[in-house]
C-alpha cells in the first residue's frame, strides 16, 4: 500500500493572501506482486518515487478538473504527469515532477 496527497491552492492576482480555492487529496494505492518475486528495498523506494506518484495522477487531474466545474469556477487544467530524467548523482525519480 501507498499514499499520496496533492493540494492546489488558488490566489487572487493581486493579492496572494487572498486564497479562493483550496484542494486537498489523498489516495491510497495497493500494489501486488508475485510472492516468488523477491525486491529489494532500493527497488521498492525507486517505484514508490515514481510509480505511485504516476499512478496517482490521472485521478488527481480529475478531481480538480471535476471540482472546479462544480464550484462554477473558470477551467482548471492539471497538465499531463511527465517522468523528468534523473539528475546525475540522484536517487531514481528524486527530481520527477509533473510538467506541461
Amino acid at each position: 500500500m501507498a499514499e499520496v496527497r496533492f493540494t492546489l491552492s488558488g490566489a487572487a492576482a493581486d493579492d496572494a493572501s487572498r486564497k479562493f480555492v483550496l484542494l486537498n487529496a489523498t489516495f491510497e494505492l495497493r500494489y501486488s506482486i508475485n510472492r516468488e518475486v523477491a525486491l529489494t528495498k532500493q527497488q521498492l523506494s525507486a517505484f514508490a518515487q515514481v510509480n505511485v506518484l504516476y499512478n496517482a495522477w490521472p485521478y488527481w487531474r480529475e478531481l480538480v478538473q471535476d471540482m472546479a466545474a462544480r464550484m462554477g469556477l473558470p477551467r482548471l487544467v492539471v497538465p499531463v504527469f511527465r517522468v523528468a530524467r534523473p539528475t546525475a548523482g540522484s536517487p531514481a525519480g528524486q527530481k520527477d515532477r509533473p510538467s506541461d
